[in-house]
């Protein structure tokens, strides 16, 4: 006579993927990816405009580049906090609804890294003046 193995009853069924919360680690890279664009925004404006004004009158390639490497960096945070999201509703439909959530995220990013950015300008031109 085979039997069946049985679970130990010490285990707790898993949360329905509706309910699941986010980890700490996702939570954190999660701010990460929503904070991380704004706060490198000031560093990719200087460095498009430093090689902007050191090739004279026109728009270099290396400045035309500096600002597709940081385009890639911000779309690839917003991709990073939507498929966080979407992790947290489930397998099915996963990866479409990581890209939606990312233009979502790229949205609030046309508003955030401006502000955010210019705030650490703003500091960082405050705190060289001492």
């Amino acid at each position: 006579m085979v039997m069946e193995p049985q679970p130990p009853p010490d285990l707790e069924p898993q949360p329905v993927a509706a309910e699941r919360r986010l980890t700490r680690g996702e939570r954190m890279l999660f701010w990460i990816g929503l904070l991380m664009p704004a706060l490198t925004s000031p560093a990719a404006v200087f460095g498009f405009i430093m090689f902007s004004y050191s090739a004279g009158s026109d728009v270099a390639p290396s400045s035309i580049a500096v600002a597709a490497v940081w385009l890639a960096f911000v779309v690839g945070c917003c991709w990073l906090c939507g498929w966080i999201n979407a992790v947290k509703q489930g397998p099915e439909g996963r990866n479409a609804r990581a890209w939606k959530q990312a233009g979502f995220f790229f949205l609030g990013q046309l508003l955030l890294t401006p502000t955010l950015g210019f705030g650490t300008c703003m500091a960082i031109a405050g705190v060289s003046s001492l």
